[in-house]
């Protein structure tokens, strides 16, 4: 007498097999993706080369669009730029000329979503100055000053330049390197989604290792 076949579990079926591990594979890359994004900024931070930056390219697009710009609140508005890329280029009074300007035309706009943006880079551009002309300890300060912004559509969402505290560490004076890690510790009150990025940055400086801020040079 021939007994039935027994039952193979489903667990040992070659479909659910195959269904178990695309589920896991699915399941894994989702985690993975994930991480990426939660931790885009450390990730950037970490693993991303130095970008190379077109000084003149940018000095060069930043007074165009401040050039185009004559009224007082187009000026306003492009003003940040130029400044800040007038310290690159060396044109380091005109980048004063221009960041006074910038803190003359906030004190008398009013309300408006690029008050945060002027505060912060026309200090950092009056920072960066002092640096050149050998006061780091006005650097110092002025990073104290643009560290009062209380953030802009842009700096909530990317976060600011970083050209000021680059200056301060590069000058290797402990009381720079402090000044920058007190400005990190202001940075969420308005940058909360910057995924990490502050915390790889605040260890780099914390064992002396220059940061990879990356496209925060830029804008």
């Amino acid at each position: 007498m021939n007994g039935a076949a027994p039952t193979r579990p489903i667990t040992r079926r070659p479909w659910f097999v195959a269904t178990w591990m695309v589920s896991l594979a699915v399941l894994i890359i989702g985690l993975l993706m994930w991480f990426s994004v939660s931790n885009m900024g450390a990730v950037m931070a970490l693993l991303a080369p130095p970008m190379s930056v077109d000084v003149t390219g940018n000095y060069n697009k930043a007074m165009k669009a401040l050039d185009a710009n004559k009224t007082k609140l187009g000026r306003f508005y492009a003003l940040g730029d130029a400044a800040l890329w007038s310290v690159d280029v060396g044109k380091l009074d005109d980048a004063q000329r221009y960041a006074e300007e910038l803190l003359a035309l906030n004190s008398k706009i009013g309300r408006d979503w690029n008050q945060g943006n002027a505060i912060h880079k026309a200090h950092s551009t009056l920072g960066r100055i002092a640096i050149k002309r050998g006061d780091v300890a006005e650097g110092e300060r002025q990073l104290t000053l643009a560290a009062t912004s209380k953030g802009s559509p842009q700096m909530d969402t990317f976060g600011p330049n970083m050209s000021l505290p680059r200056d301060l560490l590069a000058t290797g004076k402990p009381s720079a390197k402090a000044a920058v890690l007190a400005y990190f510790d202001h940075l969420p009150t308005f940058w909360s989604m910057d995924r990490g990025a502050i915390s790889v940055w605040r260890n780099d400086v914390e064992h002396n290792r220059e940061p990879n801020f990356g496209a925060h040079l830029l804008f």
